[in-house]
């Protein structure tokens, strides 16, 4: 049975996606969770299979537990403008949503002091997503500090994906949950067209990105872990066709010589130094192996490193197993290499296993090498257990 969860971020295409799972699942399978009624007023949760709704983090955390859970967001300066010609037309309609709130004008609203107000024009998807309390700082590097200590937080959802991009994002969802592909386009409506018709104030956009220092940041890092979440999707449906084709696979330890013919993407051509051969895994796309290896349970990968870019340390490095984080070691040996190691606990049995690198640093392209570098690996193994 369906058991997901998506804290519905306002005005990021939330109720678009949540009318394709209840087409999907039919009368009775979903439940909207309206917080303004209380926590205690949310019924058993079982029988739904699929749940939303404006979830501060701690209601997430509460009713998410045992769910799988995603989440949308959106570029923080768009969906302030958005927000307030939503609120407008509550305002004209007499919605008990926006009681007390006066006709104001775009940069009245978005530098009011109203706790309404505020709500939505102050780092509102931090709160939601990384249990931000309060407005949030106007100080650049606090943001930046902010959300990277919090950033294991988004771990807990498969995929975050992007308003801007709501196809992708869906498909990325359907193939995370193995469900048909859904198609969602977005539904025309008056906030949608007066923000679009309107012409916005520069003074305007720059109060909004004063005001969202945190969202903006996190809005960065969640874009590009989505890039990732695609290149991932990607590599695990072209590598099934891979492993189909293969022949049966012998058993594990299995190793990976990048010496030779390399089953994956994002290397450069084998090349030889006193140490041993090597490629160069490329900096700003990442890089992947397949291991045709029957496995599953406690796995193990650990790389002979040759040759790091300057700047690349252990928080700089992203390994996967199968879609799944990886526990990373990287480690100094006495000869100059380096020895990286993921684990990972827990992962569903296959006979064929695909890795994936990626680094937020690297080395940009010089004249004399054109080449992005961020990696350069002699060997990768794959073995059971930790």
């Amino acid at each position: 049975m369906m058991n997901v969860l998506m804290n519905h971020i306002p005005k990021c295409a939330g109720n678009a996606v949540a009318r394709q799972f209840e087409a999907l699942l039919g009368a009775g399978g979903s439940y909207e969770i309206r917080t303004h009624l209380g926590i205690g007023a949310v019924p058993d949760l079982s029988p739904y299979g699929f749940v939303f709704g404006h979830l501060p983090w701690d209601w997430e955390e509460k009713l998410g537990q045992g769910r799988q859970r995603f989440s949308l967001m959106r570029n923080p300066v768009t969906r302030v403008l958005s927000a307030y010609f939503f609120f407008e037309q509550l305002r004209r309609e007499g919605s008990a949503v926006v009681a007390g709130y006066p006709p104001m004008s775009l940069m009245a609203y978005v530098t009011s002091e109203m706790p309404l107000v505020m709500a939505t024009t102050c780092n509102e998807q931090a709160r939601h997503v990384l249990g931000l309390t309060g407005p949030g700082t106007r100080d650049p590097a606090q943001a930046r500090d902010f959300v990277a200590e919090r950033l294991p937080m988004l771990e807990r959802f498969f995929c975050i994906g992007l308003y801007e991009r709501l196809q992708e994002s869906l498909d990325v969802v359907c193939w995370h949950l193995r469900l048909p592909r859904m198609r969602a386009g977005l539904v025309d409506n008056p906030t949608h067209l007066d923000w679009k018709r309107s012409r916005v104030d520069a003074a305007v956009i720059e109060e909004i990105r004063a005001r969202n220092l945190i969202d903006l940041e996190l809005y960065r890092v969640v874009s590009a872990r989505f890039g990732r979440a695609q290149a991932m999707m990607m590599e695990a449906m072209m590598s099934e066709r891979y492993f189909a084709a293969a022949p049966p696979p012998p058993a594990l330890p299995c190793v990976v010589e990048l010496a030779g013919p390399v089953a994956g993407s994002g290397w450069y051509g084998a090349e030889a130094e006193p140490r041993g051969w090597y490629r160069w895994m490329g900096g700003r796309d990442g890089a992947s192996l397949y291991f045709t290896a029957p496995g599953g349970g406690d796995m193990k990968v650990t790389m002979s490193v040759l040759h790091l870019a300057p700047g690349v340390g252990n928080e700089d490095i992203e390994l996967y197993l199968d879609g799944r984080p990886m526990r990373l070691d990287m480690r100094p040996e006495r000869d100059g290499r380096w020895r990286l190691t993921g684990r990972v606990s827990g992962l569903p049995a296959r006979d064929g296993h695909v890795l994936t690198l990626s680094t937020r640093v690297w080395r940009e392209p010089s004249v004399a090498d054109g080449r992005v570098l961020a990696l350069g690996v002699e060997r990768a193994v794959l073995e059971a257990g930790h």
